[in-house]
């Protein structure tokens, strides 16, 4: 199994590091949360991803929610999620994960498995999967390490029984959330291609000054579509989705630095360091300055 390389990102969030081979696009990965050069690495690729912790706490912050998986649990990543393993995870956590292209498992796009169980999930809203306590969710987490053996011993016809492995799983997956595709409404690829955009002005301008305006012109829309967008993908309104950006990146510096709330309320956009503690607090349950000295999963009022 391979240790965790840096991440390293294009300017569109995208990890330009490639997980396996072009004839063999799966790549098994040992990390550890303490990893400098993975944590609080922010990136998205085409590519799927199961995270399974095999010891401690992890914690993931993805543009779907944030996720906190324990020893035993797990986590599945569809496409293009932007997700980043934080430093709320405990310091001496440990996991292992498999990233892989999805159509690996599918002749071409358009035969049986592409078309009709590949291709639902890539256009659904289902975007992250807890892998937790039901008996499909535990199967799943046990292909994972099944598929870490195979990739340690690296026998002769690994390849096979890995792609046997990852179609039981693709199996188990479709199955259980087979309601769920069909209630959702799929997100077109035009969408994704909007929203990914306007991802990326949020992400490069949230310390200035940003209006609803200023989000729907990066996504070349009417500000009513942008709220429509955001609402049909996201599940929020675009300045939800600033404020939540703004509120994560100074829980960071919260954390990481000795800067003063004012200092941080001003670095992540806030005008107002009264209005940037009240959305801080109504956000995680308790204000910057009892955040920064208890521990972060407390509920401190």
């Amino acid at each position: 199994m391979i240790r965790a390389v840096p991440i390293e990102v294009d300017d569109n969030l995208k990890e330009i590091v490639e997980h396996g081979t072009r004839a063999f696009p799966v790549a098994m990965y040992s990390q550890s949360a303490a990893d400098r050069g993975i944590v609080n690495m922010r990136h998205w690729h085409y590519e799927w991803q199961i995270a399974l912790s095999v010891k401690g706490r992890v914690s993931f912050d993805t543009d779907s929610g944030e996720y906190d998986i324990r020893e035993g649990e797990g986590l599945f990543l569809g496409s293009g999620v932007i997700h980043e393993v934080t430093k709320d995870s405990d310091p001496d956590s440990e996991y292992i994960c498999v990233i892989f292209d999805p159509f690996m498992l599918a002749e071409d796009r358009g035969d049986a498995i592409g078309k009709s169980y590949i291709d639902p999930v890539m256009s659904s809203d289902i975007r992250v999967i807890e892998l937790r306590d039901e008996q499909w969710q535990k199967e799943i987490l046990d292909m994972v390490r099944r598929l870490e053996d195979l990739d340690n011993r690296h026998e002769y016809g690994y390849e096979i029984d890995m792609k046997v492995c990852l179609l039981q799983i693709l199996g188990l997956m479709i199955r259980n959330i087979r309601d769920e595709i069909g209630e959702n409404t799929a997100s077109t690829f035009s969408d994704r291609l909007k929203i990914r955009n306007i991802k990326r002005y949020i992400h490069d301008n949230y310390t200035d000054r940003i209006t609803l305006a200023d989000i729907a012109a990066a996504g070349g829309i009417s500000r009513g579509e942008c709220c429509r967008l955001f609402r049909r993908t996201e599940n929020t309104t675009p300045i939800g989705y600033l404020n939540d950006h703004r509120l994560n990146q100074s829980r960071k510096l919260i954390l990481s630095t000795d800067l003063s709330i004012g200092e941080i309320a001003y670095m992540c956009g806030y005008e107002s360091t009264s209005y940037f503690i009240a959305c801080f607090r109504k956000k995680y349950s308790k204000t910057p300055a009892a955040y920064r000295n208890g521990r972060p999963g407390e509920n401190n009022t």
